[in-house]
């Protein structure tokens, strides 16, 4: 006789996507290291059993959360590395920017960094393969002419993307995407080959 497993209910999407809003709401108000499960579990309206039946760490809850909000970066090439790597800008602004609101989302992965396991994990899951497609794109830039071979592909990048932490961590100011692509103009300026 072949026993069959049994089939609980289907996992509700909208209980998901509460606890991982709660997770957000928690660590932008009291950080990482005081996030609580019964907290979030309390803020989603959702019992704790449900939390670890989806996520076995907290960690792995933060990381889920952190993709909620950062959502997606699928971007198709086109055939201009150039105009590619200003769509990556905007888009990575607009992540980490919040929409150029506040300072709570820079504010809160300054935080998440200084724990070594949860930096290690979000800059694999989230950073490398931002910083992975860049590089393709400005060795592509490269190919083409539009940049200078000499120039090193991790200083461009570096100077490109850490003004959206350093603008609204260091003066309070905002840096959404129409910044995040001022700053890549400005860079690409100094990269672009000489005449």
């Amino acid at each position: 006789m072949v026993r069959r497993a049994k089939v609980g209910r289907p996992r509700d999407p909208e209980r998901g996507r509460a606890v991982l809003a709660a997770t957000l709401r928690l660590l932008a108000e009291s950080g990482y290291h005081a996030l609580r499960v019964d907290a979030v579990a309390e803020g989603a309206g959702v019992a704790k059993t449900t939390i670890y039946r989806r996520w076995p760490s907290k960690q792995e809850m933060v990381m889920d959360a952190l993709s909620m909000r950062l959502g997606e970066t699928r971007l198709q090439d086109t055939d201009d590395p150039v105009a590619d790597l200003r769509r990556l800008t905007a888009v990575v602004y607009g992540q980490l920017a919040e929409d150029g609101a506040d300072r709570t989302f820079p504010l809160l992965l300054a935080e998440l960094l200084q724990f070594d396991e949860l930096a290690t994990v979000y800059r694999a899951r989230f950073v490398e393969p931002a910083r992975s497609r860049a590089r393709y794109l400005i060795r592509r830039a490269v190919d083409r002419g539009q940049i200078r071979a000499e120039i090193d592909p991790e200083v461009l990048m570096d100077a490109v993307i850490s003004p959206v932490l350093y603008r609204p961590l260091a003066i309070g100011g905002t840096a959404g995407p129409e910044f995040g692509l001022a700053v890549l103009d400005l860079v690409m300026t100094g990269a672009r080959p000489r005449a």
